[in-house]
């Protein structure tokens, strides 16, 4: 059975991704809604894909932690501003890395 990568994109709804709004805002239902369609065209049932903004869950993070993050399976993989590219980039990775570690 191929792996499953538990993804989560973490964000904090309540902090401002920069003075200009640049980057991604993951917080947007239109992002979201791209961001669990894509992957799953792209990989299948290999990944499973979460979005969790802090004000509406019990975790808790640093906060020296610039949000938001990627976590796959339990590891943060990028901390700071990223796109659909990237996240598609390290998922396509670490589905290759562990194709090669059986």
């Amino acid at each position: 059975m191929p792996e499953t990568l538990h993804i989560e994109i973490i964000s904090d709804g309540r902090q401002s991704l920069c003075q200009s709004e640049c980057g991604t805002d993951w917080s947007q239902p239109e992002v979201q809604a791209q961001v669990k369609n894509d992957p799953q065209v792209r990989f299948g049932d290999r990944i499973r894909l979460d979005y969790v903004d802090i004000r509406d869950s019990d975790k808790r993070y640093s906060k020296e932690t610039s949000y938001p993050f990627l976590i796959i399976n339990g590891h943060i993989r990028l901390s700071g501003q990223f796109d659909m590219r990237q996240l598609l980039e390290i998922v396509e990775t670490q589905l290759e890395i562990g194709a090669s570690a059986r």
